[in-house]
């Protein structure tokens, strides 16, 4: 996926991901040198924490790690934020892992949230800051409905669930 959207982009790519607790440790310092290696910066987040602390997924995801190309951000929401935030001219924002789940899982405990109704919540906010002037010539200029659809709909990527052109997106302005 990061490749994909690096053939898209002469900009940034900014990775949101986590990694599930109870699940393969070992995987996750590969999963993260994968990311790291592959983005400009990478925001580690939570995802299911299941029954484990979220300081030792993130402890098993940065061993042995070279890379520093990355900040810790253990709201998968200020995650997404800060992502947002990072975004330039060209740039590209990646969220992966949660996909389309209404949830994160903690213990027995299921916290509502999902990555695009987040996104798009976010989006929402940026727009109606923007002064009535301003926001007819980012309609007009910059902002078609299907492009928003298209992105809002590729800000959420499930790395299980990989359809053509509907989990990438490219951020512009």
């Amino acid at each position: 996926i990061i490749n994909t959207a690096r053939e898209m982009t002469t900009g940034n790519i900014y990775t949101v991901f986590g990694c599930t607790g109870d699940r393969d440790r070992t995987k996750r310092p590969i999963m993260t040198e994968i990311v790291t290696n592959l983005s400009t910066q990478a925001i580690i987040t939570i995802d299911d924490l299941h029954n484990e602390d979220a300081n030792q997924i993130v402890s098993d995801m940065l061993e042995g790690l070279k890379n520093t190309n990355y900040e810790i951000c253990l709201d998968r929401e200020k995650a997404i934020e800060i992502g947002i935030n990072h975004l330039k001219d060209n740039d590209v924002l990646l969220i992966l892992g949660k996909g389309h789940e209404e949830f994160i899982i903690v213990k027995d405990e299921k916290i509502p949230f999902n990555d695009k109704k987040h996104v798009e919540k976010l989006l929402k906010e940026m727009v109606d800051f923007i002064s009535p002037l301003q926001k007819d010539a980012v309609a007009f200029s910059a902002v078609k409905k299907e492009d928003l659809d298209r992105a809002v709909t590729a800000a959420q990527t499930n790395l299980d669930r990989i359809k053509e052109q509907e989990n990438l997106f490219k951020m512009q302005g």
